[in-house]
């Protein structure tokens, strides 16, 4: 089986905060950062390999961890 992805692009959450009038809702301004970015590629059916990016937001436990839940076996290859 080959490899499958699929990419985030980033924010700045949160960039601003406030109210809509004096007693209104919270509005909050997120701002899009594409730069920012994360690509996630995964082979299923193999041993368990992880390739983390020079900004990999998870470790190889964490990710094994994210692989079980969703699939209930780690057995993927994970490149971020």
């Amino acid at each position: 089986m080959g490899w499958a992805g699929a990419r985030v692009a980033g924010h700045f959450g949160e960039f601003l905060q406030g109210r809509l009038g004096e007693a209104g809702p919270v509005a909050l301004v997120t701002l899009p950062c594409p730069a920012a970015a994360v690509t996630a590629r995964v082979r299923l059916g193999t041993p368990f390999a992880y390739a983390p990016g020079p900004a990999a937001p998870l470790g190889r436990a964490r990710t094994a961890s994210v692989l079980r839940a969703v699939l209930g076996h780690p057995r993927a290859a994970v490149r971020l």
